[in-house]
């Protein structure tokens, strides 16, 4: 079966991170569980309950360290369930959002076609995919407080049966030094002092155990993390309606790298005087757009503007547009129309001068 996510990339990877927690690849394999009840979190034992209705209340001391163990693994299971739960909620309404921006792209472009429209369909699919990797987080989110809560619900069950054993003997213990009127009570001290010994590293063997299974979870939210924060960045660092970009399909010519002296090679060799803009190398998060510029004049450069000399000499030549224009007096746009055909000029002033200029790139290397 296809996923929901699939071909998004950072959705993607999230995808993966959920797999692995939902596979249980990190619960230490000493605990030999796979999971359990979260409602395990709020289940009462009373082992020193047990001991008061056995007449052996003098073994409560011995026996109270390993039920505050118990006592220090309850939980909330509804709270639990409550939060991840929430967190499913938030990515069902995150891809329904998703779902609603692809139908207003359809609907925005149905009676627009230029560049510019273009641009703006590839820059919406970009939003839509980021939305989509949000939701993929937040269901991992999801699998990962449930994946923890029901860990510690089965740690907290082992105790639980291993106190409970512990208990049973004890008393069995006990029964034999009133057995014998107390002559056996030495030996019997022996043998609870070595019961307790014994289980009491079980459970601290449980314990570590428990620990390092949550340990093990720490790369896969410190990668989410990350993923989160790229997403954060493909949304708010190229918003339509606060720059001016250029967004196109991959031109002719070899890979460049990615240096401000390639781009006064390229712009040079093609007679772009870039002498008096502001020009630097922008974020390489930035996956969709070529080159952008802002209402001061300043222009970034993407990764993706050195994909092939063409596409690094027509980014230099339609940013450049947008910054003579800004520099001869024309206003930054301030709405989505203004945006539209400040686009629409760029891309076909880009056009014609590409289109009349004779040099052309080199031919890929094959």
């Amino acid at each position: 079966m296809t996923s929901a996510v699939a071909g998004i990339g950072i959705a993607e990877d999230i995808e993966l991170l959920a797999d692995g927690v939902r596979n249980g690849s990190w619960i230490d394999g000493t605990l030999g569980v796979t999971g359990a009840s979260l409602d395990a979190l709020a289940y009462i034992a009373d082992p020193v309950g047990m001991l008061l209705q056995s007449g052996v209340a003098w073994l409560i001391e011995h026996v109270r360290p390993l039920t505050a163990v118990l006592d220090q693994l309850a939980g909330n299971p509804v709270q639990i369930s409550a939060s991840a739960q929430s967190w499913r909620e938030i990515a069902a309404g995150l891809r329904t959002q998703a779902d609603q921006v692809g139908w207003s792209v359809r609907l925005d472009l149905s009676e627009w076609d230029s560049p510019a429209a273009t641009a703006y369909r590839i820059r919406s699919e970009s939003d839509q995919q980021a939305v989509f990797a949000l939701a993929a987080a937040a269901q991992t989110l999801a699998e990962l407080i449930e994946g923890a809560g029901a860990l510690i619900a089965a740690v907290r069950l082992l105790v639980r049966d291993a106190i409970a054993f512990l208990v049973s003997r004890l008393v069995v213990y006990a029964a034999e030094a009133a057995f014998t009127l107390g002559l056996a009570t030495p030996v019997v001290v022996g043998q609870v002092t070595a019961a307790i010994s014994s289980w009491g590293a079980r459970i601290a063997g449980f314990l570590q155990a428990l620990i390092r299974s949550l340990r093990n979870l720490t790369p896969t939210t410190q990668t989410l993390t990350t993923r989160i924060t790229e997403i954060k960045s493909l949304l708010t660092d190229k918003a339509p309606a606060d720059v001016l970009n250029r967004v196109q399909k991959r031109g002719e010519g070899p890979r460049l790298f990615r240096r401000m002296s390639v781009a006064h090679e390229i712009a040079a060799k093609y007679g772009i005087d870039i002498s008096d803009l502001k020009i630097s190398l922008g974020t390489v998060q930035e996956r969709v757009a070529f080159g952008r510029t802002f209402a001061d004049g300043s222009i970034h450069l993407y990764p993706r503007a050195f994909h092939s000399e063409e596409d690094l000499a027509r980014t230099l030549a339609h940013e450049k547009f947008h910054a003579d224009e800004l520099a001869s007096g024309i206003p930054y746009p301030r709405d989505r129309a203004e945006f539209r055909a400040s686009e629409d000029r760029a891309y076909a002033h880009e056009d014609e001068w590409w289109d009349n200029q004779p040099i052309r790139p080199e031919p890929r290397g094959r």
